[in-house]
């Protein structure tokens, strides 16, 4: 009887433990399933936030491409009037289709106003190229006709909704649409033309002149604010491009400055042929330089001598060895007039747009000397990216120049330095302050619409040269970004406050303003040229006379950037400070703009930028009028044969221009 009863107790405690080690495998099955759900429940919204944004995307881009019918670009201002605001009365095609985009975009639920920089649509116009991959138009191509937009792209992102934040992490879904305007509907077929009898060969009447017509452009040139005594500022300018260090006085930039070089000649010196391949030939810049020097070897008097001798210097300092198209440089394309071979180019800014498109897409930078600041500056720091190269050209109407687009964020510290004083009025110290100015100026674009000659057969001058030029926007601030952000395509967007003081313990500060300089608009402004062709025939838009020194800036940008229009943020670390010390750094900041954008210009003169404008010079114009064939008498002719019937149409439908999603 006892073994049983011992029997029975070990049957009981094995029960009790089975049904524990059940119920805890309950419990965790339990949790898994939890979670297992909540992933299903974000992962399924996410999948479906996903899907309305790409429905928002294909929607947009069919609202946008409604802008882009026939005559579409003289209804931009009836739609959207005076878009940006700023009372020009123009609206750009990106301005455009963006509002609309963002019109449709808020119609159909996306959060367009949302303060979030990762939630955005973005919407452009362009065209597919070959293999249907969509290609955006500019503001300046699609204005100058060089780029007729057919299509509109749309990229949206928004935040996805969590129910379940298993992750830390917003998650995001993104997604881009392609509308393009294509032809639709059936038409019908023609009747095939019966044959007509064949008339009488008629004889040839005497010939017209064949008349050749060759203009010499450049936008932008240096040439026409030169200021020789800036010879240290041209040096660290100049010498940051050609990769080495530079030391040139004012009389050698003078005689660069007062020096061309004839196509042939330099064509000749690089061992080519002709002036032709020119036109697919790649150099160095110190094989351009050289060149140059060579091609001079036939000239004579001081200022050649003097340019010699300052290219061979500047070769000496040319490091940097990317290879530049000779052709897009000078606007030199195969199958050029015979006389193109005549076309003089000045050795200076030759040099300076060699430089130039070798560094683009590079962001460069140096200190300035103390000897080429302001009083007003203590030490200035320099970054410049030129995002897109320049150009001169010579040749026949209708082609286009332009400058290279430049951005540039000159670094300043002040030499005033700011009192920091106590609520009672005692020293505690003083502070030093630095000033940030950045720079986005658009490029200013030239073109030859037409030559007038004077019908003398042989080479003459032209009687005149017709140019329209059309500059973009010029937008400063103050506040600082990235180099990275230097090549960003919205470089406005990546600029940020910048910290202008920063004493440890007793205040610091942060400044931001910024200004938009409207430029021509599209249809530009009109210039007219007329005999002697040469290196002063500059014509100047948006500014004073460049050639008179010491006038007024072309854009004093220490109004639009001061004032009431500088935002600072004061933060007083130490309750002792006195609140007078915002007011004090607003005057100092204030009174050093007008020498901060003195030497702003002159730094992008430099570069051959002219702040709000452009400066154009027609320096070749040139007629070869040759005389018309004699006349030849008629040659009779023979009878024609009746033609067959035509057939009666077939189809219907009517030609369409709908917007098609494409991608």
């Amino acid at each position: 009887m006892r073994c049983l009863r011992r029997l029975a107790q070990s049957s009981r405690r094995t029960a009790t433990n089975e049904r524990g080690a059940v119920m805890i495998l309950a419990c965790v099955g339990v949790v898994m399933a939890v979670g297992a759900a909540a992933i299903s429940v974000d992962v399924g919204a996410t999948a479906s936030r996903k899907r309305d944004v790409r429905k928002v995307a294909d929607l947009v881009a069919l609202d946008a491409a409604q802008l882009l019918y026939e005559d579409w670009t003289l209804n931009l201002d009836a739609v959207f009037p005076d878009l940006d605001g700023n009372g020009d009365g123009f609206v750009m095609p990106s301005e455009a289709v963006q509002a609309q985009a963002e019109i449709s975009g808020a119609r159909n639920g996306f959060p367009v106003d949302s303060p979030d920089p990762e939630i955005f649509l973005v919407a452009a116009m362009g065209r597919l190229d070959g293999a249907g991959g969509f290609q955006a138009c500019s503001d300046i191509e699609i204005t100058l006709g060089t780029c007729v937009p057919d299509a509109v792209q749309v990229r949206a992102r928004d935040l996805a909704p969590r129910f379940f934040a298993l992750s830390p992490a917003d998650t995001y879904v993104s997604a881009e649409a392609v509308a393009q305007i294509r032809q639709t509907g059936r038409a019908g077929t023609p009747p095939t033309p019966s044959i007509p009898p064949t008339p009488e060969t008629p004889g040839t009447p005497a010939g017209s002149p064949e008349v050749d017509r060759l203009a010499g452009l450049r936008v932008g040139s240096f040439l026409a604010r030169l200021d020789s005594s800036q010879s240290p500022l041209l040096n660290r300018l100049l010498g940051s491009m050609l990769g080495g260090n530079l030391v040139l006085d004012a009389a050698s930039y003078q005689g660069l400055a007062d020096t061309t070089v004839e196509a042939a000649d330099l064509a000749a010196a690089l061992n080519l042929g002709s002036v032709d391949e020119l036109a697919t030939t790649e150099v160095t810049l110190a094989e351009l330089i050289s060149a140059s020097a060579r091609a001079l070897d036939s000239e004579s008097g001081p200022s050649t001598a003097r340019a010699t001798t300052a290219l061979g210097t500047l070769q000496a300092a040319a490091t940097n060895s990317t290879r530049i198209n000779l052709g897009q440089l000078m606007g030199i394309e195969q199958g050029q007039p015979g006389a193109a071979g005549s076309a003089r180019f000045n050795v200076y800014d030759l040099i300076l747009a060699g430089a130039e498109a070798a560094n683009q897409d590079n962001v460069l930078s140096f200190n300035l000397d103390s000897a080429s600041l302001p009083a007003a500056i203590q030490a200035a720091s320099v970054r410049f990216a030129l995002v897109e190269a320049p150009s001169e050209a010579v040749g026949s109407p209708v082609f286009s120049v332009s400058t290279a687009q430049l951005r540039m964020i000159v670094d300043l510290t002040l030499a005033e330095t700011v009192p920091i004083t106590s609520t009672l009025g005692v020293r505690l110290g003083s502070a030093t302050v630095r000033l940030p100015i950045a720079l986005d100026a658009g490029q200013a674009t030239a073109t030859v619409t037409d030559m007038t000659c004077s019908g003398t057969d042989g080479l003459s001058p032209a009687v005149g040269v017709g140019v329209r030029a059309v500059t973009d926007v010029l937008r400063a601030a103050i506040g600082t970004a990235s180099s990275e952000a230097l090549l960003a395509p919205d470089f406005s967007g990546a600029l940020a406050p910048a910290q202008v003081v920063n004493e440890a313990g007793l205040v610091s500060a942060t400044a931001s303003s910024s200004a938009v300089i409207p430029g021509t608009g599209p249809g530009g402004v009109a210039l007219s040229y007329q005999p002697v062709y040469d290196d002063d025939n500059t014509k100047t838009i948006g500014g004073q006379d460049p050639t008179a020194v010491g006038n007024p800036l072309p854009v004093d940008l220490s109004v639009p950037l001061g004032g009431t229009n500088l935002s600072l943020g004061v933060n007083l670390l130490s309750l002792s400070v006195s609140a007078s010390f915002e007011s004090d750094l607003a005057n100092t900041i204030n009174e050093a703009l007008v020498p901060a954008n003195q030497l702003v210009d002159d730094l992008a003169s430099g570069l051959g930028f002219k702040l709000g404008g452009a400066d154009v010079t027609v320096f070749e114009g040139l007629c070869n009028q040759v005389p018309g064939a004699a006349e030849v008498p008629p040659i009779p002719g023979t009878p024609g044969s009746p033609g067959s019937p035509g057939t009666s149409p077939t189809g219907s439908g009517t030609d369409q221009r709908i917007p098609v999603l494409v991608q």
